[in-house]
C-alpha cells in the first residue's frame, strides 16, 4: 500500500484512496449519472456499507442514491473536482432536471430507477434516460423500465442501502453482468445520442411555454390506465399527442430522434386558438380567490372571477336542470360558487387551483381559470346526472384523465386539452368510489364535520 507522505493534505489522502478503488477516468462516460458511477465504484470493489461510509465522500452518497435526484450543487461539483481532475462539464453530466422538458408531462415515476436493462448490465445509467422522452436505448435500441430485467420489481430507489442498492433491485437481482469499471467501448454513440436529445429539448423549450397551468386530473378509473400514486402521473404519450396535434395545425414542432417516445399511448388532443383575452387584474385578485378555496365535508366554495358572466353561465339550457344544486354567494374579496362537495373530486379542486399559482402572465391565468371552471362543473353535473343513470354506458364515467393547459408558441397563444378512456367496465368504478376529504400538503382544508359547512 502506498505510504501518505509528510505534508500531504486530507483531500490528497482521500484522493489516493479512491484512486486505489476505481481510476477517475471512468467518470468521463458520457452523460453517466453519479448513481451510475458510484454504484459501479462500489460493486467493482465489493464494497458494504462501513466501507462506503468511510472511503467514499458523504455527498455523493446522499446525491447518487436520493429518489428524483437534485440538480448538481456546488458544494458536491467542488468535492467531485478535488478528487476528479477529468471530471469536465458536471452540471451536464450529473444533473437529473437538465433532461425534462415540461416535468408536469412526465409519465416516468420519479421515485424509480429508469434505464436501459442491456446498459445496467454493462455498469452505465444516465439521468437522461429518468423521463420518458426517450423510449429506446440509442445504443442497443432496448425499450427503457423501471423494472428489473429478471423478476420485473421495481427499481425502487428508498427501499436502497448504497451496498443493496449499487446496480441490484429491491428483491437482490444483480444487474450487472460482472464486475466492471465502466470503459464502454461504444461511449460515442450514447454520446452523440444524447446530445441531440438536449439540443432538440433546449429547441423546443425556446419555442413553446405554458402561460397558464398544465393541470392534470385523474378520475377514478385511472387505476386501470395510469400509475396508482398521489399526486397521479400522465398516462405515456401525452407529449407526442401534444407535439403531433400542434403540427397538424402547421406549427413547426422540432422532429423527434428514433430513439425518442413517439406513441400517443391513449391520449387524445386537440388543441385551439386561444384567444389572448386581458382580464384585468384588480389587486390582489387571484391571492383573494386562492385564500377562497373552501374544502369542506359537506359544501366546497368555489372563487369566481365575474359574478355577472358565471350567472350568465348558470341559465343556458343545458345547464338549467343542475344550477340549482349550487349557490351564489358572496366570499372573503370575491363571489363563489358553493356547490355540494359530493360534486367534485380533490384532484379536480387541486387543478382549478393550481390554475391560480403561477407567478408569471396573471390576466392568461385568470382567464384560462374563468373558462376551466365552466367546462370542468359543467363536466361534474353531467356527471352526477350520468351516476344517477348508472345502467346507461356513459363516456363521463369512463373518462379516466384529463388534461388542459394555455401554450405560448412563438406570437401564438393555444389552448391544449386531452382525456383518456377507461373501457366501459371503468364506469362501475364510479359507483365504489370513496375518496378522503383531504388534499394532499393541506392546500384545501377540510370543515370539521361538527362544524359549521
Amino acid at each position: 500500500m502506498p505510504q501518505v507522505t509528510t505534508g500531504q493534505t486530507k483531500s490528497d489522502q482521500a484522493r489516493q484512496r479512491l484512486e486505489r478503488l476505481i481510476g477517475f477516468s471512468t467518470l468521463s462516460n458520457p452523460y453517466e449519472s453519479l448513481y451510475s458511477y458510484v454504484s459501479r465504484l462500489i460493486r467493482a470493489n465489493l464494497l458494504k456499507d462501513a466501507e462506503i461510509r468511510s472511503t467514499l465522500p458523504a455527498l455523493w452518497i446522499e446525491h447518487a442514491f436520493a429518489p428524483n435526484p437534485p440538480s448538481l450543487t456546488a458544494a458536491l461539483t467542488r468535492s467531485i473536482r478535488r478528487y476528479c481532475e477529468k471530471a469536465l462539464d458536471l452540471p451536464l453530466k450529473l444533473s437529473a432536471r437538465s433532461w425534462f422538458l415540461f416535468p408536469e408531462l412526465n409519465s416516468s415515476p420519479p421515485e424509480y430507477l429508469r434505464g436501459c436493462a442491456d446498459c445496467f448490465a454493462g455498469g452505465y445509467h444516465s439521468y437522461a434516460m429518468q423521463g420518458d422522452l426517450i423510449a429506446r436505448c440509442p445504443l442497443h435500441g432496448t425499450a427503457l423500465s423501471f423494472r428489473c430485467r429478471h423478476c420485473d420489481t421495481p427499481l425502487l430507489w428508498s427501499n436502497w442501502s448504497p451496498t443493496a442498492g449499487a446496480f441490484q433491485c429491491p428483491r437482490g437481482c444483480l444487474m450487472l453482468k460482472g464486475l466492471h469499471v465502466g470503459m464502454t467501448p461504444e461511449s460515442e454513440v450514447l454520446s452523440q445520442a444524447f446530445a441531440k436529445h438536449l439540443a432538440w429539448i433546449s429547441e423546443i423549450k425556446a419555442m413553446m411555454s405554458f402561460v397558464s397551468g398544465p393541470v392534470h386530473v385523474a378520475y377514478p378509473p385511472y387505476a386501470t390506465v395510469a400509475s396508482i400514486r398521489t399526486p397521479p402521473l400522465p398516462s405515456p404519450g401525452l407529449f407526442p399527442a401534444i407535439s403531433d396535434a400542434l403540427r397538424h395545425e402547421g406549427i413547426a414542432i422540432p422532429k423527434p430522434e428514433q430513439f425518442h417516445a413517439t406513441s400517443h399511448g391513449i391520449w387524445k388532443i386537440e388543441v385551439a386558438r386561444w384567444p389572448h383575452r386581458r382580464q384585468k387584474v384588480v389587486g390582489d385578485l387571484r391571492e383573494a380567490m386562492r385564500r377562497s378555496f373552501r374544502r369542506g365535508v359537506y359544501h366546497t366554495h368555489l372563487p369566481l372571477v365575474s359574478r355577472a358572466r358565471f350567472a350568465k353561465w348558470l341559465k343556458l339550457p343545458n345547464v338549467k336542470e343542475f344550477a340549482h344544486r349550487g349557490s351564489l354567494e358572496k366570499g372573503s374579496g370575491v363571489d363563489v360558487f358553493c356547490v355540494p362537495s359530493y360534486l367534485l373530486t380533490n384532484n379536480e379542486i387541486f387543478a382549478l387551483r393550481k390554475l391560480l399559482t403561477r407567478d408569471a402572465a396573471e390576466e392568461e391565468s385568470v382567464c384560462h381559470y374563468e373558462s376551466y371552471l365552466v367546462d370542468l362543473l359543467k363536466n361534474a353535473f353531467d356527471r352526477r346526472g350520468a351516476l344517477d343513470r348508472m345502467t346507461v354506458p356513459s363516456k363521463l364515467l369512463t373518462v379516466a384523465e384529463t388534461f388542459d393547459g394555455i401554450l405560448c408558441v412563438g406570437t401564438g397563444y393555444w389552448r391544449v386539452c386531452g382525456h383518456t378512456h377507461a373501457d366501459h367496465s371503468g364506469q362501475q368504478t364510479w359507483e365504489k368510489f370513496r375518496e378522503r376529504a383531504e388534499v394532499p400538503g393541506g392546500i384545501i382544508h377540510v370543515a370539521d364535520r361538527d362544524g359549521p359547512p
